[in-house]
């Protein structure tokens, strides 16, 4: 590798990171602020400890209020998608669809 493609690789490298700390910090931000708001809290329990319905319609609105910090949310109803009880991964299949095509992914 000749030296210039090695010190672009390097600054890549540097900013990615650098953007992955940021990105933690304000994730933090956000949770604590946010562990602050009975909805919040309220749309949390019931995502952990609701029915399937309510677990998939809280995390759907869970993804809804900040899509950037959701990923974790995401990956839970992607888990109840794969899940092999029928009517589990079918709601969630829907939520997701529905996230992606109204939330999630630029109008094209």
């Amino acid at each position: 590798q000749d030296p210039e493609e090695r010190r672009k690789r390097g600054k890549e490298a540097d900013f990615q990171k650098a953007c992955a700390e940021r990105h933690e910090e304000m994730r933090k931000v956000y949770e604590s602020a946010m562990s602050q708001d009975s909805e919040q809290r309220w749309l949390r329990k019931v995502s952990s400890d609701g029915t399937s319905a309510d677990k998939v319609a809280s995390l759907t609105m869970l993804v809804q209020l900040c899509p950037v910090f959701s990923t974790g949310y995401i990956k839970a109803l992607l888990a109840m998608a794969g899940r092999t009880t029928r009517s589990d991964s079918s709601m969630a299949i829907d939520a997701l669809k529905e996230l992606f095509h109204g939330t999630l992914l630029p109008d094209r």
